[in-house]
Parts: structure tokens; sequence; C-alpha cells
């Protein structure tokens, strides 16, 4: 019995790459003892992605079915950014076709790829996602979540389509007015503001409906709206790490990131439970941090 406890303490620490999680909740996959069957989905974006260190990603595929959230994130995308090279991290994990349509990431300037991220160098590297807001999200309701590997300064938009001022979805890094992460949802007026003591882990900011948006640091919320204003669904696209205004990008982000989502918005439940799953998986990589 001993010998039992043992090992499996043994794979919950390595899975879990020493870092300890805050959240009573967490539990971390036990990839080292083979405690997820194969997903059909994960099995079809290894295969196209043609990574060769699949470890966590049938956990994380299975992960998402059992908490209903695969279904309700499917419309939009998600990328894993930790393939160690373009070819590897820009298929959407939801329908990983090389496609424009389906939502490939398509990078401009100078990225670094590794075995823990997708670096952009905050001075020319973006993803152009394909996706436009309006093609598909109903009004009042959409989410953006990064997966940040590291803690930055400055103005820096983790994704953003802004066609005018009415007509925009930013995700910004330490904001210049108050706090250290800033959502605009359609119109400045409603901007929602967080502060924050770093930068890294998962940031995610989501918007349910008309009256309420929150932003959210490893799945706990740090700020939350119940006011709101009246505007368009961009129709431009979604641009990461960086901004799309008008066709021309702005704003580079620097942080090295592992994960990125685009889609519906989620509740809190569903935020905390796309974070544990995040957290689990870059966990079992050994990549991550908080």
């Amino acid at each position: 019995m001993r010998i039992i406890i043992f090992i499996l303490l043994f794979f919950s620490l390595q899975s879990q790459a020493q870092i300890i999680r805050a959240n009573p909740l967490y539990r971390p996959f036990l990839v080292a003892s083979g405690g997820c069957p194969n997903n059909a989905n994960a099995t079809a974006w290894i295969a196209a992605s043609g990574i060769t260190d699949s470890t966590g990603i049938h956990c994380f595929f299975n992960g998402l079915v059992d908490s209903s959230l695969y279904s309700y994130m499917s419309s939009g995308a998600a990328w894993f950014l930790f393939g160690g090279s373009d070819a590897a991290c820009k298929l959407n994990i939801f329908n990983p076709v090389n496609s424009d349509g389906a939502y490939r990431l398509t990078f401009s300037g100078t990225w670094s790829f590794s075995s823990t991220g997708a670096d952009p160098n905050g001075t020319n590297a973006y993803a152009n996602t394909h996706i436009v807001p309006s093609s598909f999200l109903v009004a009042d309701s959409f989410h953006l979540s990064y997966y940040s590997r590291q803690s930055v300064t400055g103005v820096q938009e983790l994704a953003g389509s802004y066609n005018n001022s009415g007509q925009n979805i930013q995700f910004i890094i330490n904001n210049s007015y108050t706090g250290s992460l800033t959502l605009d949802g359609y119109n400045p007026s409603s901007r929602l503001e967080a502060s924050a003591t770093n930068t890294t882990g998962f940031l995610a900011a989501s918007r349910t409906d008309y009256g309420t948006a929150a932003i959210y640091k490893n799945g706990i919320s740090l700020g939350a709206s119940t006011t709101s204003a009246t505007g368009t669904i961009p129709n431009i696209n979604m641009y990461l790490a960086a901004a799309n205004v008008g066709g021309t990008p702005v704003l580079f982000a620097s942080p090295e990131l592992s994960f990125a989502s685009w889609g519906h918005g989620l509740s809190p439940q569903k935020i905390r439970a796309l974070n544990n799953l995040v957290e689990q998986l870059m966990d079992a990589r050994g990549i991550g941090v908080q």
C-alpha cells in the first residue's frame, strides 16, 4: 500500500512540475501513469500539427468534453503554442485544417518558437487569427484567453479587433490609464480595468451579456462590471499579440504565450474550468507558471 501511495504522489509531483497551485480543487493530470484515454479530436490535432510530444493533450481534450466546454467553445478557436515551430502552433485545436476559414494562425514579424511557447518580439510580431467577430458572435458575448509565461510592463495588446471607437474588442496588458489588465467590449465607455501583481499565468476576459463582463487571472476574477455600453461587434479580423486597428497591427505584445482561445462568452464557472484544464496541461508539460 505504501508503495502504491508513493508512486501516485511521485507522478502527481512530476506532472505539476513542482508548482504548488493555490486552488484547492486543482488536480494534476496523471499522465505518467497513463491516466487519460485517447481522444479522437486530440488525435486529429496531433496528426495535423506534426507535434512530437503529445504529453497532456489527450487529457486536455477529455477534460473539455467532461466539463461541457468542448461543445461550447468549438465554434470559436484555441491554439496550443508550445509545438516548437509555426507549423506545429498555427492550427485551431477544434478544427485542425490548414486554412484561413478554419481559423489557423498566420504569423507575421519575428517570433521565437520552442517547447515552452511562442514568443513575439514586442516590436513587429503578431498573428492573424482570421476570425471576424461579427461573423459568428452574438451580441454581448465573447471571451479571450492568453496563457502568459512572462510578466511585462508597458501598453501591450494581447488580442484586438478595432474598426472604430464603437466597434472594437481589445484585451490590453498594463494599460496606461489605471490597473494592469483592460478589456474593451465594443465601446470605450464599457472599458473594464483590473489590477494584477504580474502578468504571468492564465489571463482571460469574458463578456456574457450586456451588463456583465469580467477579467480573470488564474481563474480568479480581478474585476467585474455590471454596467455596459452599446456598440457593434467588430467586422475586421482579430489579431493575437497585437491589435488590428483598421488593418494595421499596433501595440505589439511581448510575453511568451503557450495557449490562447477566442469565442463566445464564458461564465465564471466555465472560466474556472478552462483555467484548471490549461494549468493541468502546462504543468503536465513542465512549462506551468503562476
